[in-house]
């Protein structure tokens, strides 16, 4: 995405066993899924890409557990989240040069299908005439001798 700075660092995810461990300002990202499931996933895809600082508490053997991100990193995400939208309905109308190429485009589509449906008609008429010709005796002669033992 186009949006981030390359300058972001990677982040390794810390490990903790209990909540009393985390520093202060770091929230659980489980209830956005609830409310808000489409930001859940950009910030759950954001701390896969290491680029947030995050923590998770251990659970049980599986070491998989309830993600923390500190409410900072929380609130920049939304606000990276919902800018699109913003930029959407702010944009500039197209200009002239813009209408002027797509005329254009649309111009050259429009010759290539008149090109195409010309070569189809005439592969039409072609097929047409070579199913209405009228066959000789030589042809009724070549179509038996070389026949599969049906009749065309």
């Amino acid at each position: 995405m186009s949006r981030r700075k390359e300058s972001q660092g990677t982040y390794e995810e810390g490990l903790v066993f209990t909540q009393d461990e985390l520093p202060p300002g770091y929230e659980p990202i489980g209830p956005l899924n609830d409310s808000n499931k489409p930001l859940h996933s950009f910030i759950n895809r954001e701390c896969r890409a290491n680029r947030i600082k995050r923590y998770r508490i251990k659970n049980g053997t599986t070491g998989y557990g309830r993600l923390f991100v500190h409410k900072d990193d929380i609130a920049r995400l939304t606000k990276e989240w919902v800018e699109p939208e913003d930029r959407d309905s702010t944009e500039e109308p197209a200009t002239n040069l813009q209408y002027e190429s797509a005329v254009i485009a649309l111009c050259e589509i429009n010759n290539g299908i008149t090109l195409i449906q010309a070569t189809l008609e005439r592969l039409t008429l072609a097929v047409e005439s070579m199913a209405t010709q009228r066959k000789t005796a030589h042809d009724r002669l070549l179509a038996t001798v070389e026949s599969n033992g049906f009749h065309n």
